[in-house]
């Protein structure tokens, strides 16, 4: 028993008041230190009973009032320092404070605890499915492709393209917000992989559909990328670079700054390994003869920013240049079979494609309080494309015997002037709950110039000359003149109604959605004479006076459109909401007008009005916080193209020529998913099992006719019978040991 230091009695008081005592003191460790959270008790120093107990404050002080006069014991504790107690006698004096008692350290050493755990790989929770990325090694200089190559249900396709669960990913979030846009790639292929904490794969409505709280139809699946605990915060970066054989190369870096919710990162790539840091979107807007083949330099620079106050005023965006020049050599041996005979080809291509592309995407979300929303997205692209190729094909008949020789080359040249916006407001009602409306606009303009000059020697052997001494050639030189330019605006009005009391969960929703574009496409083709001045365009030849005579574009092969459409979608649903379920169900009428006027010929002009319906049905249910099935249905109809209406015979390569059919009916689709998840946390067991069903309608196919000498023409047609079905299944579960896990895709 250690023995305390003699209490220091207070003056004394009335004698009413000295009654009851107040004791007060103070720990100490051997080095002044006051020690917190100490634990203190009182007890009869007669029977040991329990009378008052606390604890010590910051500053290792304690306090205990209203204790009677008598004999007691102190007894003090502190883990890793020795118990102390000892005895006091409490006089009628009314405050009692002791002198600082000092705790001496334990030098009895606690045991070592061990503890073994393992993080979730896999959680899924309804719409999402959240992935560990600590669970999915990757190497030190790995990107976030990377490990989206590791993680189950994710594909990243040759090309760069990211599909989750069989869903092509649109984008890619940082914390939940936009990174560049519309193009994942960005941050797939620039992003470092240890700087991810965890990657969630979300299916969710359109960013309209979101705001305006009415279902549009148009889902898409996103991935939201959280970084680490002090990534989020503060500058951080990589940069690498390397040099190899055959000269290639390649260089990167990203700069990063995070700051109370704000975002600003800069980043670049350049390289000649195939590495594109980017979607290259010029395939998509021109002629790309190399397609995605063949090596490819590419040089990128982006800067991407979100700032804002909290969630009042979000301002973000992303401005983008992006180089490209990509080479391409084939070599390809080619049998086509038929019932009764083959017909072989050699084939020998080199292409190669330059680009040049400037872009960009800014946003900004206004919130000024939690009835009012309002967002803006302006947006622009410049690009510009270089492509040269040229091809050489030997078809051979069913007696192996060499039917035609084809060789041709193209150059060709395009510029596109891009830009458009949009805007979306909705209002909720203060006075009516569940009441609100949106208004939304959409404008985009887009003009697409595009020159190219091309020669064709065809060669059709004859098959009656055994020694092939004849031949009969075909020589189709042209110059193309390519344009085309568009304008779209959109309009939608939504409104929300609540039926009774808005406690109970029941909705009608309606919107209305208008929809004009008008397409002008204008394809002049100059067959070009033997003596034509390859520095003139349009082409020119030499008249018998040594004059200049334009050369007439070929109505055979030359159109002038114009197009104009006008969609409208008039969509009135249900909306039932209760704890466990959710419940939107309705019907679309959609009366689509196209109208295409062909300057040339009258008669291939093409009016036409359709009226088609598209029913949707979405049903969750909840079974508990971590399990839910849904239930999604949409049926959608899809016109055909112009491309695919009209007739106007496309010989650029007179040995796949091109024809549309004015004939197709449009296509209708039925899509249906089924999807069921479980999350246990208490055994980390995540399982989900998705079904999809997708069958159209009088679908639009292209039917090819091939021809003995090599030569092929393809159409369109409508079809039936056209489906496909998905099933997929995700299982992850640690072992017992919870050192490894087990899971399946």
């Amino acid at each position: 028993m250690a023995l305390l230091a003699m209490p220091v009695y207070g003056q004394q008081q009335d004698k009413k008041q000295q009654n009851t005592v107040a004791l007060s003191g103070s720990l100490i460790d051997s080095e002044g230190e006051p020690l917190i959270e100490a634990t203190v008790k009182l007890l009869s120093a007669r029977d040991s009973q329990f009378v008052k107990g606390t604890t010590t404050n910051f500053d290792g002080v304690f306090k205990m009032a209203q204790i009677k006069p008598g004999r007691y014991i102190l007894t003090v504790s502190y883990i890793g320092y020795e118990p102390l107690d000892t005895t006091l006698r409490l006089g009628r004096t009314a405050n009692v404070k002791l002198n600082p008692i000092l705790m001496r350290s334990s030098s009895i050493m606690l045991k070592e605890a061990v503890v073994h755990g393992v993080k979730t790989p896999i959680k899924v929770m309804e719409d999402t499915v959240e992935y560990n990325a600590d669970s999915y090694h990757t190497q030190p200089n790995a990107v976030v492709e990377d490990l989206l190559k590791r993680l189950p249900g994710v594909e990243v396709g040759t090309d760069g393209a990211i599909t989750a669960n069989g869903k092509t990913v649109s984008k890619i979030l940082i914390d939940g917000k936009e990174f560049f846009s519309d193009d994942p790639q960005v941050a797939s292929k620039n992003l470092p992989a240890n700087m991810i904490e965890k990657l969630q794969v979300v299916d969710r409505k359109s960013d309209m559909a979101r705001l305006t709280g009415v279902d549009d139809g148009e889902d898409e699946t996103v991935i939201n990328l959280t970084f680490k605990r002090g990534m989020n915060q503060g500058w951080f970066g990589t940069a690498e670079t390397g040099y190899g054989t055959d000269d290639r190369y390649m260089a990167s870096f990203n700069v990063n700054r995070f700051w109370n919710g704000n975002q600003v990162t800069l980043l670049g790539n350049f390289n000649n390994t195939n590495q594109l840091g980017f979607t290259d979107s010029n395939g998509n807007r021109f002629r790309r003869f190399g397609g995605n083949n063949g090596i490819t330099e590419s040089r990128a620079l982006g800067l991407n920013f979100n700032v804002g106050k909290e969630d009042i005023i979000r301002i973000g965006g992303d401005v983008m240049w992006s180089n490209t020049d990509r080479k391409s050599i084939t070599r390809q041996e080619r049998e086509y079979l038929f019932s009764d005979y083959s017909t072989f080809a050699k084939i020998n291509k080199y292409s190669r494609d330059r680009g040049n592309n400037f872009r960009g995407d800014f946003r900004v979300l206004w919130k000024p309080d939690s009835f009012n929303t309002l967002e803006v997205r302006p947006n622009f692209s410049l690009n510009f494309n270089k492509s040269r190729s040229t091809e050489n094909t030997d078809y051979f008949n069913r007696y192996h015997e060499h039917a035609s020789h084809n060789a041709t080359g193209s150059n060709s040249d395009g510029d596109s002037y891009e830009f458009g916006g949009r805007i979306i407001y909705s209002h909720s009602f203060k006075n009516h709950r569940g009441r609100s409306f949106s208004l939304s606009s959409n404008y985009r303009y887009s003009n697409v110039i595009e020159n190219e000059s091309s020669f064709s020697d065809f060669i059709r052997l004859l098959e009656d000359d055994p020694d092939n001494e004849m031949d009969i050639p075909d020589k189709l030189d042209q110059y193309n003149d390519n344009k085309t330019w568009s304008n779209q605006i959109m309009g939608q009005f939504t409104w929300t109604e609540p039926l009774g009391d808005v406690s109970n969960g029941n909705y009608l929703t309606f919107s209305y959605r208008a929809n004009y574009r008008w397409n002008n496409a204008d394809k002049l083709v100059y067959n070009l004479p033997d003596d034509y001045d390859l520095g003139i365009y349009p082409p020119v030849t030499i008249g018998p006076d040594g004059s200049y005579i334009t050369v007439e574009p070929d109505p055979k092969y030359s159109n002038r459109y114009r197009n104009n459409y006008f969609n409208q979608q008039i969509r009135a649903g249900y909306r039932k909401v209760t704890q466990n379920a959710n419940l939107e169900v309705g019907l679309a009428l959609v009366p689509q007008m196209s109208k295409s006027i062909f300057l040339d010929n009258a008669d291939k002009n093409i009016d036409r009005w359709v009226w088609n319906y598209a029913p949707f049905l979405r049903y969750r249910y909840k079974f508990s916080k971590q399990s839910s099935i849904q239930v999604n249905y949409r049926g959608q109809s899809s016109q055909p193209s112009m491309t695919q209406l009209q007739p106007v015979l496309d010989v650029s390569n007179p040995t796949n020529q091109i024809q549309g059919n004015p004939n197709l009916d449009p296509s209708f689709n039925h899509n249906l998913m089924v999807r069921y998840q479980n999350f246990n946390m208490e055994s980390q067991r995540s399982v989900m099992l998705m079904a999809n069903i997708q069958m159209t309608q009088n679908a639009i196919i292209s039917a090819t006719q091939m021809y003995e000498n090599g030569s092929r023409l393809t159409s369109y047609m409508n079809v039936n019978g056209v489906w496909n079905g998905r099933l997929m299944n995700m299982f992850s579960m640690p072992f017992r040991n919870k050192k490894w896990s087990f899971s399946n895709h």
